[in-house]
C-alpha cells in the first residue's frame, strides 16, 4: 500500500513538474520576446537621438538661438513671445478669426487696386516700348558711328606715324593716342592724348603743364600740329599747347597768300550780305573760296 501511494505523489510531482516546466519555457520566450522589443527600441532611440543631434546642429546653424558671446538672438526672444500650450495657440487663432471675420468689403479700394493695377500694366507696356525703341535708336546710332569711328581711328593712326616721325628727328619719343573712357560712352567724352618722351631715362607720359616744362610743350604742339597739317585739307586748324584748346589759325589749300590778306570787316560785311541776299532769294551761300577771294579783295 505505502508503495503504491509513493509512486502517486512521485506521477503528481512529475505532471506538476512539467506544468511548471511549460510554464517557464513560455515565460522564457516572453523574455525573449520583450528583450528584442527592448534592443529595437534602444536602437530607435539612439537613431532618434543621432537625428535630433544633426536636426539641432542644423538649426543651430541657420537659426541660432544664441551668438557666439552666449547672448540671446531676435529668434529666441521672438520665440519666447509664442505661447506655451495649446490652450493659448488656439486662443490666438480665435482671435485671428474674428478680426478676418470684421473686415468688410469696401468697393471703393476694390476700385482703386483695380485702377492702379490697369495704370501698372500700362507703365510696364510704354516701358517695354521705349526700351525696345532704345534698342532700335542704339543700334542706328552704332551704324553710323560705325564707320566715323573706323576713319577717326585711321586718321589718328596716320597723325601719330607722323608725329612719332616728327619727335624721333629730334631725339625723342612721341605717340598720339585716340583717349575713349568707354566703348559706348558719350563721344563728347573722347578726346587726344599726346604721349611725349624728351629723355632717354624716362618714360613715356601724356603732355601736360604739370609735368613737362613751356618749351617741352611747345616742342610737342608744334609737332602735332604739323602731323596734322601733312593730311588736313581744312582752313581751321590750332592748338594751344597749355590747355589743349583749339585756336583759329589759317592753314591748307584756301590759307591768305600773306598776312596783310586777311580783313574781318570786309568778310564780316559780305557774310552779312550774303545772309541778307540768300533771306530774300531762297539761294545758297557761296563756297569758302569765293568768301576769301572777297576778303582778299575788300583788304586791298
Amino acid at each position: 500500500m505505502l508503495s503504491a501511494g509513493v509512486e502517486c505523489d512521485l506521477g503528481d510531482l512529475r505532471q506538476e513538474l512539467d506544468h511548471i516546466n511549460g510554464l517557464l519555457e513560455e515565460e522564457e520566450l516572453k523574455t525573449e520576446a520583450v528583450k528584442k522589443e527592448y534592443e529595437e527600441a534602444k536602437a530607435s532611440f539612439n537613431g532618434c537621438k543621432d537625428r535630433i543631434r544633426v536636426f539641432k546642429q542644423k538649426a543651430d546653424e541657420e537659426a541660432a538661438l544664441e551668438d557666439e558671446a552666449g547672448n540671446p538672438t531676435p529668434l529666441k526672444e521672438q520665440l519666447a513671445e509664442l505661447p506655451n500650450n495649446v490652450d493659448e495657440v488656439t486662443l490666438m487663432v480665435e482671435e485671428c478669426k474674428d478680426k478676418i471675420a470684421k473686415i468688410t468689403d469696401d468697393p471703393h479700394v476694390l476700385a482703386q487696386y483695380e485702377s492702379k493695377k490697369a495704370e501698372i500694366e500700362q507703365l510696364q507696356a510704354e516701358l517695354e516700348g521705349d526700351e525696345e525703341s532704345q534698342n532700335v535708336r542704339i543700334s542706328e546710332i552704332k551704324a553710323i558711328a560705325s564707320p566715323w569711328i573706323s576713319k577717326l581711328e585711321n586718321y589718328v593712326k596716320l597723325c601719330d606715324k607722323r608725329f612719332s616721325a616728327y619727335m624721333a628727328e629730334l631725339n625723342c619719343s612721341g605717340e598720339v593716342h585716340l583717349y575713349k573712357p568707354k566703348e559706348d560712352g558719350d563721344y563728347a567724352d573722347w578726346g587726344i592724348h599726346l604721349m611725349v618722351k624728351y629723355r632717354e631715362a624716362e618714360k613715356l607720359s601724356i603732355l601736360s603743364a604739370q609735368v613737362h616744362s613751356g618749351g617741352e610743350r611747345s616742342v610737342a604742339t608744334i609737332m602735332f600740329l604739323m602731323a596734322l597739317q601733312d593730311q588736313l585739307l581744312p582752313n581751321l586748324k590750332g592748338m594751344d599747347n597749355d590747355s589743349v584748346t583749339i585756336l583759329c589759325i589759317f592753314n591748307g589749300q584756301f590759307a591768305f597768300e600773306k598776312p596783310t590778306d586777311w580783313n574781318i570787316a570786309a568778310y564780316l560785311k559780305r557774310k552779312r550780305d550774303m545772309s541778307q541776299s540768300t533771306n530774300t532769294d531762297g539761294g545758297d551761300d557761296d563756297d569758302s573760296e569765293e568768301e576769301l577771294r572777297v576778303v582778299r579783295k575788300g583788304r586791298r
